[in-house]
């Protein structure tokens, strides 16, 4: 550092160098002056050398700037600038310091923006480097804006130092709260066993975590304010490309396996995983209240986008939901949207395991993989085939939620990977083969994963003990019931099955029912309240049970045959008449029913509660059926008028009307019912009165009124 303030007096000897020389002068007799115990703090050093190197920076000349940016490197590799401990000072730290010496940063070439950028890159690398979440939110700022202005040099090397200064303070979180483990395990050590388990499992939490949020906290905002500013058509300070690519870098390097045991930890008394363990609750809050609706909302929404004609699209290619009256396309070019897709996926990699994340996530996969059409999901389904290719990540897309949210207990493990399946079944229809290609790689990772999952080998502890507790034997696992399929219109249609029986067959079913005992009938009559699925599937098991029962004769006839052969050798050796034949086969009969007796007492009660709700999904599913028909018939009473009308303008403000209208005449009878009062909103009735009119004109281009045996280009499940 002593030679460079030396070149930096020999070329500072203009007149208006005049402070420079000073700051030159005084730096280098306070570092030759470094002696013994004498020396100054780390910081007070650093001070000193950065003044005249930032003189020398803001001057723009080119051997200045040159020696300036070499005087940056000497002072990140001599450890005389390097401290183990910063003062509580954020301003006095390293990185603190040079980011205030570079802040001329803007007003350079190109070329010395990029030498600056790489001095950021090997500040991050030091060893002894002390960084925190607002210091490293200050460089990314410093970075994005300096990608938002320059070439492809200059966006390579600030997209570089700001990930790797991402990835210095998460490494350097990970030995804080290593740190902090064997801190509180010596205190526990130190304490009986009864006042250890009184103590609150939240207080084990470790909170180094907590230094991430405002980096979360800063992209989150960006990247709301990008969306706005592209809506508004301005330019972005900060591209949302390298937002994204910032994100993608935090989530790997916290899903890393060596990281994810200190950002998720099971405490020792809650193996369970009834008490979310997660090391900072401020950081799941940040990714589900922050991150991932703005991911949403930069997806695009349907209010948002031009409506096009969707009358010439079949069901196939189009997305679901409202989103079927808009673009096909994204509102964001594709390097963009394969940024998202790769942070929706890092998301499930790092919190698949977490409840309260599940339904924003379901939020995002639904957005990314059912709302678009089926010929716009190539990036995204080759971000899920990483996830279905990968045996740990599809654990944590498919697996049992380890950290319940306890305000939703009941939650369903299986609803991101259902999403899945549903964009992966919609995908089969189209004809487009690039969709066909990543669907057939889709499905082979997912069997390879699986394959390997069946093995047992990738699977953590605190799968398996949670795994173990919720089905404490292997028989329970086996069971798939009605709840499988999501609507009726998916079960197994057993009908067709019942239909191929022989008269003799059925004869025979009904004579060999009356043989059955009054227990059995309870236990059947029990299983009534269940649903059709079900029936059926009793119905099913008895059929093979009653033609075991058929069967029995021939056993009989075998087993006298044996008796008569071994008449000879004793009397020890079977039955020797038939009245002992007889008792023989009532026993083996008895032992039969009282096992399929048990069988059928353990499925019902583990179909208790499942029963129960699809009934009350069944009756909700009818009500909905009602309320759709009186819509209809309501909507069918408005159309006359509707077409006397010859303006646009007015048509829009008579559905307006016509909303309004349904919704107070449906709370007005459900008031004079005295029953659950019913409020609609107006908004949505009014788009679901133009959706059925598309719809209604859809079917008349295509002639189906005209002709009821053509297949219908939609379906209920499209439609809803």
């Amino acid at each position: 550092m002593e030679e460079v303030l030396e070149q930096l007096l020999r070329e500072a000897s203009h007149n208006r160098y005049a402070q420079l020389r000073q700051d030159c002068t005084e730096a280098k007799d306070t570092l030759e002056s470094q002696t013994g115990l004498l020396r100054s703090p780390p910081h007070e050093l650093r001070s000193l050398c950065l003044k005249p190197l930032q003189g020398a920076l803001e001057s723009r000349q080119s051997k200045l700037v040159n020696l300036a940016v070499s005087g940056f490197y000497k002072l990140l590799r001599d450890t005389q600038f390097h401290s183990d401990y910063e003062e509580d000072d954020e301003t006095t730290w390293l990185p603190s310091q040079l980011l205030a010496a570079i802040q001329s940063l803007p007003s350079h070439s190109e070329d010395t923006q990029v030498e600056l950028m790489k001095v950021l890159l090997n500040m991050s690398c030091v060893s002894s480097i002390t960084v925190s979440g607002q210091l490293v939110t200050q460089l990314m700022g410093v970075c994005g804006r300096a990608h938002g202005r320059g070439g492809a040099a200059l966006r390579s090397a600030s997209q570089s130092a700001a990930s790797q200064a991402i990835a210095c303070l998460v490494r350097q979180l990970k030995e804080e709260s290593e740190e902090q483990e064997r801190f509180l395990m010596k205190t526990r050590s130190r304490h009986q066993e009864e006042q250890a388990a009184e103590e609150d499992d939240g207080e084990y939490i470790a909170p180094a975590f907590d230094e991430v949020v405002p980096i979360i906290n800063f992209i989150a905002d960006k990247l709301i304010e990008a969306n706005k500013l592209v809506e508004d058509k301005k330019s972005l300070e900060i591209p949302v490309l390298f937002l994204l690519e910032c994100t993608n870098t935090l989530l790997v390097w916290l899903s890393h396996p060596q990281n994810i045991p200190h950002v998720h930890k099971l405490s020792s008394t809650n193996s369970s995983g009834t008490v979310p363990a997660y090391c900072s609750t401020l950081l799941v809050g940040a990714f589900w209240q922050r991150l991932c609706p703005a991911l949403v909302a930069l997806l695009g929404s349907p209010v948002s986008q031009g409506l096009a004609r969707a009358s010439g699209r079949a069901e196939g290619q189009m997305g679901r939901g409202s989103g079927c009256l808009a673009h096909p396309g994204p509102l964001f070019n594709n390097q963009q949207a394969r940024g998202i897709y790769s942070v929706a996926c890092g998301l499930v990699v790092l919190m698949g395991s977490v409840g309260e994340m599940r339904p924003v996530l379901e939020s995002l996969f639904h957005r990314m993989l059912l709302y678009p059409p089926p010929q716009c999901r190539h990036d995204a389904l080759r971000a899920v085939c990483e996830l279905l290719s990968n045996p740990v990540k599809l654990v944590q897309l498919a697996g049992p939620i380890l950290y319940p949210d306890p305000r939703n207990p009941h939650q369903n493990d299986m609803s991101l990977f259902r999403l899945v399946m549903d964009s992966l079944a919609e995908c089969g229809k189209c004809s487009d083969p690039g969709i066909q290609r990543v669907l057939v790689d889709c499905i082979s990772g997912l069997l390879l994963s699986l394959e390997k999952l069946s093995l047992g080998s990738v699977l953590t502890r605190a799968h398996v003990e949670y795994i173990n507790a919720t089905y404490t034997r292997l028989q329970d696992g086996d069971y798939s019931g009605p709840l499988t399929y999501e609507n009726k219109s998916k079960l197994p249609k057993y009908e067709v099955y019942e239909s191929l029986k022989t008269p003799s067959e059925l004869e025979a079913l009904d004579n060999n029912s009356l043989q059955t005992n009054e227990e059995d009938e309870d236990e059947e009559g029990e299983l009534q309240s269940g649903s059709e699925s079900e029936i059926q599937d009793c119905d099913l098991d008895g059929e093979d049970g009653e033609k075991g029962k058929t069967r029995k004769p021939g056993v009989d006839r075998s087993d006298e045959d044996d008796g008569a052969e071994s008449d000879a050798s004793g009397d020890t050796e079977g039955p020797e008449n038939e009245e002992d034949e007889d008792q023989l086969g009532d026993v083996v009969d008895e032992q039969q029913e009282h096992q399929e007796a048990l069988r059928l007492s353990r499925l019902n009660e583990s179909l208790q509660s499942t029963s129960n709700l699809r009934h009350v999904l069944d009756e909700e599913a009818e009500r909905e059926c009602e309320n759709a028909r009186h819509f209809t018939t309501t909507l069918c009473a408005l159309l006359p008028s509707l077409l006397a009308i010859r303006s646009t303008i007015e048509v829009d403000q008579a559905i307006l009307e016509f909303s309004s209208k349904y919704c107070e005449g449906v709370f007005t009878a459900t008031t004079q019912e005295r029953g659950p009062q019913v409020i609609l909103n107006a908004d949505g009735i009014y788009l679901t009165t133009y959706s059925a009119l598309s719809v209604n004109l859809q079917l008349i281009r295509g002639g189906n009124y005209c002709d009821p045996d053509l297949p219908l280009s939609i379906t209920q499940t499209w439609m809803v």
